[in-house]
């Protein structure tokens, strides 16, 4: 589908799609928003699919509370929802008076409701039967403060998942966008207020992406621990409000805090051996790779014209859409985007010059500056723990394909072994993009191949054994492109259109096996 098909907030205004909740992993106050669903099959009682939930119709798009029907068996992750219709892995509530919904959406993420639900029903499957049926006390003289809190725990959870460019309202990468937030919301010092990181801020090394990396790091760690303090203060509250002093405390371990959940951290234990008994704790360990892998998916999204980094969120999202279009939007752009949104993915020795990684070493330079090219590369190799060439060529898809859930919208065209491989931008695709794929970029392939053959024949009686085992390489290569080439020929002249509508793996489908598979 295309984006503009895509009704986000009200349901006012007709669009052939509208969002939806269909459960998704345990996560309190924001989140799990990936579904769309066709309006008209939605209405239409004839279209089956057990997932959708037809009735309740007066509580479509309005503001509730929703959790996943099956998950933890420590308490439910409650979450805040609007304009959105549920499914049936969505359970929701729908608060009658609206000035106790954020008090409401407080208790349900507490130690209080977990205790109670855990009696009432100690499965791992949570009907809303059973939350309707807890016992809520009202307390006025708190109300305003547990309100102020959940406020906040929204915020920052929203803030965590819209950080991530599967969502809607994804912006921009924070590494990219810590020196251009100010154009888009007031200054930079405003967005770090009080993460206690302002003076690094007042030094700052833009050019460095290795210091931007550990002020982002910084700022979310103190959101982590800000929204831990704040399940901790609602569980004090909640608990005295029900007087269960003596049967539960406010402690909230920090793996229950539900917000950098891609891969970002994880929770260690740590062994305190100073005092007199040995204490365990906790802290959180940030893994870079991932940080610099999401960086990467940017980096691609702004190659392929998706992304801008002169301008914020989605830039080509619609079917159709190409370098025109991408000029039209961003004017000024200081990254030239790819003209057909083809990329090979291969290493950087191959004769292409759009290669990705010649192309990134282009973006990063662009984006961070050229002095500083050396130093930025080495760090994201030392995070990756790998070489560039290595990760685009052996990893970075199977990243891609893992983020959006087996529904990938760069493709990756490769031969048996990877010996030609290039990843397409499936909203740039038309009917001649596999011809394209065929003569701009595997026959010339296969003809350098053939070239460095040659050349390395002609030259045969002086080559060291690893140089012929080198060409004996180069013969396997031109083989496996070769056959490559007969069955791409045969796809790109049927000179396939996509129908976007049909969704990812239906139009995947129709390009059978010069595709790598989704599963």
């Amino acid at each position: 589908m295309s984006f503009d098909d895509i009704c986000f907030r009200s349901c006012s205004e007709y669009r052939k799609y509208h969002i939806f909740q269909k459960g998704g992993t345990n996560r309190s106050y924001y989140g799990n928003n990936d579904f769309v669903f066709k309006l008209k099959d939605f209405w239409n009682p004839s279209f089956y699919n057990k997932s959708i939930r037809r009735g309740d119709t007066d509580s479509y798009f309005q503001k509730g509370i929703g959790w996943s029907y099956t998950g933890s068996t420590k308490g439910k992750a409650f979450r805040e929802i609007q304009n959105y219709i549920c499914g049936t892995a969505t359970p929701s509530i729908y608060v009658r008076d609206r000035r106790n919904h954020l008090y409401i959406l407080g208790f349900l993420n507490s130690k209080i409701s977990s205790y109670l639900l855990s009696i009432l029903n100690p499965t791992l499957s949570l009907p809303p039967g059973y939350v309707i049926k807890l016992p809520l006390i009202l307390n006025s003289s708190t109300q305003k403060h547990m309100d102020t809190i959940v406020e906040c725990s929204i915020l920052y959870s929203k803030q965590d998942w819209d950080a991530h460019e599967t969502s809607w309202d994804f912006q921009t990468n924070e590494i990219v966008g810590l020196d251009t937030y100010d154009k888009y919301v007031n200054t930079i010092h405003e967005i770090y207020e009080g993460t206690g990181i302002m003076a690094l801020l007042e030094t700052p090394r833009l050019e460095s992406l290795e210091w931007r990396t550990e002020i982002i790091k910084q700022k979310w760690e103190d959101k982590f621990m800000r929204l831990h303090d704040n399940e901790e203060e609602l569980n004090r509250q909640f608990i005295e409000i029900y007087g269960l002093q003596d049967e539960l405390t406010p402690d909230v371990p920090l793996k229950e805090i539900t917000i950098l959940q891609q891969g970002e951290i994880s929770i260690e234990k740590v062994q305190n051996s100073n005092s007199l008994e040995a204490m365990t704790s906790e802290t959180i360990q940030w893994h870079d790779d991932v940080l610099m892998k999401q960086l990467i998916s940017y980096a691609v999204g702004c190659m392929m014209g998706r992304y801008s980094i002169d301008k914020p969120g989605l830039i080509l999202a619609n079917k159709g859409d190409g370098q025109k279009e991408y000029e039209a939007l961003v004017p000024d752009s200081r990254f030239e985007i790819d003209d057909d949104g083809i990329i090979p993915l291969m290493p950087a020795n191959t004769e292409f010059t759009d290669n990705i990684t010649r192309r990134f070493n282009r973006w990063l330079s662009t984006t961070f500056g050229e002095n500083s090219l050396v130093d930025n590369l080495n760090y994201m190799e030392r995070s990756l723990g790998k070489r560039l060439d290595d990760y685009f060529g052996k990893e970075f898809w199977k990243d891609h394909k893992k983020m959006y859930q087996n529904r990938p919208i760069y493709w990756l065209f490769s031969s048996k072994k990877g010996a030609f491989q290039c990843i397409v931008y499936m909203h740039r695709m038309n009917a001649y993009t596999v011809e394209k794929v065929r003569t701009g970029y595997l026959l010339p392939h296969i003809e350098w191949l053939i070239a460095k053959q040659n050349e390395m024949q002609a030259n045969a009686d002086n080559l060291s054994t690893r140089e012929r085992r080198e060409m004996d390489n180069i013969g396997k290569q031109i083989e496996e492109c070769r056959e490559y080439h007969e069955r791409l020929h045969v796809v790109a002249d049927k000179q396939t259109n996509l129908d976007l509508d049909d969704g990812v793996v239906v139009n995947h489908a129709k390009f059978g096996d010069v595709l790598v598979k989704l599963k």
